[in-house]
Formats: structure tokens, C-alpha cells, sequence
């Protein structure tokens, strides 16, 4: 018992960490983007809104890669994610297809940001209806 609330306190400290990692980087585009960004990229391309999108993609990535290391995996469940990607990518690559036509670069980050949170989500659902929340 002591060493799955130990689990669970790490668990904890690790989302928090990125948590603080992504929200510095997005407060960070959204206080100083506009002002680095072209600096970078140039006076011609306006990247913040991308890179706003990209980095709460990556907030979520995060996470479902917590979910799938260290709750998924270690209790041997690893097939349920042949399963969750293979119904993303069925989604993914219609949704893909709408967005970019209809939005161009926006629609492809877009996209990706949609489907990344429809992966944490089913994940999560899959741990809340299995027990993969007891110690191992």
C-alpha cells in the first residue's frame, strides 16, 4: 500500500513537471512570441498561433505518454494500444484531410491537436474502466 501511494505521488509530480514545462513554453510564445518569433522566422511568417497549438500538443502528448509508460505497459495492457491507434489513425487521416482543405497549416495543427486529445481521452477512459489504477 505504501509503495502505490509512493507510485501515485510520482505520478503526480511527473504530470505537474509537464504541466509547468508546457505551460511556461505556451505563456512564454503568448507574452514574447510575437516579439522573438520573427526575429527567428522572419518578418514574413507569423508562427505564434502554430506554435501555441503545437505546444498544448505537446502538453497533451505528454500526458498520454505518462498514461501509456507508466499505467498501461507495466501491467502487461500493451495491445489496447494497437487497438486505440489504429481507430485514431481511422480518424485521423479524414479528419486530416477536412481541416487542411478548409484551413490549410491551421487545419493540420489543428488536426493533430483533435486527435492527440481523443488519444488521452480514450486512454484514460481505458484506465478508469480497467484496473489498471490498483498496484501492480
Amino acid at each position: 500500500e505504501k509503495e502505490f501511494i509512493t507510485y501515485n505521488l510520482l505520478l503526480r509530480k511527473i504530470f505537474f513537471m509537464f504541466s509547468v514545462i508546457g505551460g511556461v513554453g505556451l505563456v512564454g510564445n503568448i507574452l514574447v512570441g510575437d516579439t522573438v518569433l520573427p526575429l527567428v522566422f522572419g518578418k514574413n511568417y507569423d508562427v505564434q498561433g502554430f506554435l501555441s497549438i503545437a505546444i498544448l500538443t505537446q502538453i497533451i502528448v505528454s500526458y498520454a505518454s505518462i498514461v501509456v509508460n507508466f499505467m498501461i505497459i507495466p501491467k502487461g495492457n500493451a495491445i489496447v494500444l494497437k487497438w486505440i491507434y489504429l481507430l485514431t489513425m481511422i480518424i485521423y487521416f479524414p479528419l486530416l484531410w477536412v481541416l487542411m482543405f478548409k484551413y490549410q497549416l491551421l487545419g493540420v495543427f489543428s488536426s493533430i491537436l483533435i486527435v492527440e486529445i481523443f488519444v488521452l481521452l480514450l486512454l484514460i477512459c481505458y484506465v478508469l474502466n480497467t484496473n489498471l489504477r490498483k498496484p501492480l
